[in-house]
């Protein structure tokens, strides 16, 4: 009975520290995959940088200087600070601060070494990227 009893406790730590360090290289892949300069698929003017430092640098050609930022990913076991909506189990999640306006919120819906795809969480709507550099 005891050794029954030990075993499931092992079991149910194992499961725990899968889900967590899951979820953790999750987002460090993410991470790695999402760091570069990313266009826009609908707006070919539109480009968007996530620096490794956690900063970010949109960009519109023909306009004002580029507006500078913060990113970072989160998901619903390690949440963002200041996120009040509902979050799923799964997906991972971007939040981009800029100075001059209020945080935004993606879900991450595709990403790989050249597409991105993000749902906006404030207003709904996709956004697809191409990968540049």
């Amino acid at each position: 009975m005891r050794r029954a009893l030990i075993a499931i406790l092992l079991i149910l730590l194992a499961g725990a520290a899968f889900v967590f360090f899951g979820t953790k290289d999750e987002i460090d892949v993410t991470r790695i995959l999402l760091e570069g300069k990313w266009v826009s698929t609908e707006d070919a003017k539109f480009t968007r940088e996530f620096k490794s430092d956690g900063t970010i640098i949109d960009a519109y050609e023909g306009s004002a200087p580029d507006t500078n930022g913060n990113w970072t990913l989160f998901t619903k076991e390690m949440p963002v600070e200041g996120f009040t909506g509902e979050l799923e189990d799964e997906p991972i999640y971007l939040a981009i601060a800029m100075p001059e306006s209020e945080a935004l919120y993606f879900k991450i819906t595709k990403i790989d070494e050249g597409t991105l795809e993000m749902v906006y969480l404030n207003r709904g709507g996709t956004l697809s990227f191409t990968k540049i550099k």
